[in-house]
């Protein structure tokens, strides 16, 4: 019997303001990526959701997760997506990758350009401020649902590693921070970076949104993902497996394909949705679109346990 393993994905529609779970089979003996069907889900609330922003950050527990709207976060059900509890804060905008550690969820909460740690407990909310006391009262107030832009780092994602120590990812500079031990892992990448992940083994991995994989050590190792399957999309959504990784490419909109291009410094033509299975000394074995994948945004990759 062939074993399958099984992810969530989380994202949504360019132009839509509820959020998209999608539930992804891999089979491992041919490589076939299958759509299982999706769960849409609602903003819980409605007047502060933000079109396209959909559903980013999650966190898997069981047969729940914790997932991140653009400025609130829900804890559903994944069978359906019912909304079981919620995280409110005022300062939540835009928020982006969440993991969690512990009894605690540290999340980048992008437009707000701060580190948040939240309580699962009691909800009490820590905040690490990445523009300090000066900058933040030249900073005008901004509405939970507003545009914040422009960002001064574009915090993008954020993690702990073995040691606790916060491994934070800057979009804008293009570097990932040990902020507990305020050093830089790796070099600067040569694209904004969007998710990191520690490894068990200790290697730092990323994504860049160009369209590769990167893992650090002591030297850079880099995946162009996209090379076997046609042009790049915008490059986020990483889940790590024995066999391979599953990576996640959202649609290439008119809005963004200058700046697209000017990073990738190649010509991009449109640019649908779609999952990459790349397999560990093999390359890309597999791709699956998504459907309307023109408008659709892909967010995080997260396994599911059998």
């Amino acid at each position: 019997m062939s074993r399958v393993l099984s992810f969530v994905v989380s994202g949504g529609d360019f132009q839509r303001k509820d959020g998209c779970l999608s539930f992804i089979d891999l089979d491992v003996e041919s490589n076939a990526l299958s759509l299982r069907h999706e769960v849409w889900i609602e903003h819980p609330l409605p007047a502060l959701a933000v079109k396209g922003k959909g559903i980013t950050g999650l966190c898997v527990d069981g047969d729940t997760a914790w997932a991140c709207f653009s400025n609130v976060i829900a804890h559903v059900r994944l069978s359906d997506g019912a909304i079981l509890d919620l995280i409110e804060n005022d300062g939540f905008n835009d928020l982006h990758q969440m993991s969690r550690h512990g009894n605690e969820l540290v999340i980048a909460n992008t437009g707000n350009e701060s580190i948040d740690t939240v309580s699962i407990d009691d909800r009490k909310v820590t905040r690490l401020d990445l523009l300090g006391r000066d900058l933040r009262a030249l900073r005008k107030q901004y509405a939970q649902d507003a545009n914040t832009e422009p960002h001064v780092h574009h915090v993008s994602s954020v993690t702990r590693n073995s040691d606790g120590d916060l491994v934070v990812g800057l979009g804008r500079q293009a570097r990932i921070l040990n902020a507990t031990k305020w050093s830089w892992i790796g070099p600067r990448m040569h694209a904004p970076i969007h998710d990191v992940q520690v490894s068990l083994d200790g290697e730092t991995w990323c994504t860049t949104v160009d369209g590769s994989v990167c893992r650090i050590n002591e030297d850079v190792e880099t995946w162009r993902v996209y090379n076997d399957c046609g042009s790049a999309g915008w490059t986020r959504g990483l889940a790590l497996c024995d066999e391979g990784m599953l990576v996640g490419m959202t649609a290439i909109r008119q809005s963004n394909r200058d700046y697209f291009r000017m990073i990738t410094r190649s010509e991009t033509s449109q640019s649908d949705a779609r999952l990459i299975w790349y397999m560990y000394g093999f390359g890309v074995t597999s791709t699956i679109g998504f459907p309307r994948g023109g408008t659709r945004k892909i967010f995080s990759v997260c396994q599911l346990m059998q």
